[in-house]
């Protein structure tokens, strides 16, 4: 069986709404784990990386 992926990098904040958005399109989370980005002023922004898959 083949499948598309697709990766997010999402704030902490919204990894609720791209999992449900995403699921609504038939994607299955895979995996997630977190990190962190810098912004503009040199903060450390939460994030999650988020793979998830689709059958072809």
């Amino acid at each position: 069986m083949k499948y598309e992926y697709k990766v997010i990098v999402s704030d902490w904040e919204k990894v609720n709404i791209e999992c449900n958005t995403l699921g609504q399109q038939n994607w299955e989370l895979v995996t997630a784990y977190s990190s962190a980005r810098t912004n503009c002023c040199s903060q450390t922004i939460p994030t999650v990386v988020l793979i998830f898959k689709k059958s072809l």
